[in-house]
Parts: C-alpha cells; structure tokens; sequence
C-alpha cells in the first residue's frame, strides 16, 4: 500500500452498480416458496387482524397456524426441523418475490418458537 493518499487511484463509484447477484433457485425449492406464501396469503384473510408484511405478532401466529394445520410425514404434526425448513422457505419466499426483509432480531425470535 502507498504511504500518502495523492498515491492511490481513484475509481468512479457511479460506474459501479449497486445491484445484488441473484442466486438460482432449483424448482423444487421455489414451489417450496410459493406453497408457504400461498399459505401465508390464506393465513391473511383468515385472521383480518393480522399485518401484512409481517410483524412479529403475525410471524409467531402465522408459524403456530402452520403447526396446528399441517400434517407430519414422520409423525401426526410436523417436526421441529420441518417447520423450521418451513420458515426458512416462508423468509426466503416474502424476500425474493415480495421484496420483504426480516430483521435479524425479527429472525432470530422466529427461530426461537
């Protein structure tokens, strides 16, 4: 490195965009997406007094309405890894196709019910 800062080359930084990659999706995982926005849609009306996008109120209901309604393949409910793999969907879903971010905090306490 130069020791004085008239050394060093300036870039122009509007010649640089400012976009993100966007990473493939394999098919699979993006019906997986859609299935748990799908849900989260029919968790909305059902419950008008939830918020969409989500706050943390109707991300914990919305995750126990998933935990009550769907079935285990393993045993009668889903499992904890299942509804984990769940969230995980559901978070990467409301960002990819409804360009909304969780926090986080917001994801960490998801990752805690």
């Amino acid at each position: 490195m130069r020791n004085k800062k008239s050394e060093y080359l300036l870039i122009d930084l509007n010649s640089i965009d400012n976009k993100e990659i966007a990473r493939a999706v394999l098919p699979r995982t993006e019906r997986d997406y859609k299935e748990a926005l799908n849900l989260f849609d029919i968790f909305i009306e059902l419950h008008p007094t939830s918020q969409n996008p989500p706050n943390l109120q109707t991300s914990k209901g919305f995750l126990l309405w998933i935990a009550l309604n769907k079935h285990g393949r393993i045993e009668e409910k889903p499992t904890l890894e299942t509804l984990q793999g769940f969230r995980r969907d559901f978070q990467a879903g409301m960002r990819k196709y409804r360009e909304f971010i969780f926090t986080t905090e917001h994801s960490a306490t998801l990752k805690e019910v």
